[in-house]
């Protein structure tokens, strides 16, 4: 199962780079390729809730884990809604950002807990790059 969601990841992180090329120079198919790769990031993150969140040890790191996927699965959905103009896009994304906030806040926490070395130089690097790519976010999607 980690291997098939694996593969649906790469294959739709392609997927969606291939439609925003095409989105961006007006291609005949951007919209059905960029909502198809939307759906397939999704799925990647759902199933992710399933099978990747159980050899976390900590309940903070599940919590962290069940935040970040809940939080992705938002982003990709309000992406999809963004660059298609459907209704309902705002609060996707403000959505988006308080999920990526959390998740965020909830990281640097178990960073701060973490007891390995390594664990915690990774942890609090991962939470300070999700900080700075949140306030990218908010800067980009604000104007």
């Amino acid at each position: 199962m980690k291997k098939i969601n694996g593969t649906l990841g790469i294959i739709s992180v392609i997927v969606l780079i291939v439609g925003m090329i095409f989105k961006l120079n007006h291609w005949f198919g951007a919209n059905i390729i960029h909502c198809v790769s939307a759906l397939g990031l999704a799925a990647f993150f759902i199933v992710y809730l399933f099978v990747g969140i159980k050899p976390l040890t900590t309940g903070l790191e599940k919590s962290v884990g069940v935040a970040g996927a809940l939080a992705m699965c938002v982003v990709v959905i309000s992406l999809a809604f963004r660059t298609m103009h459907w209704p309902g896009t705002g609060i996707l994304v403000w959505i988006s950002r308080l999920g990526l906030l959390v998740t965020s806040v909830l990281l640097i926490i178990d960073s701060i807990k973490e007891t390995d070395k390594t664990k915690q130089s990774i942890k609090t690097l991962f939470a300070f790059t999700l900080i700075i790519l949140t306030s990218i976010l908010f800067f980009v999607t604000h104007l």
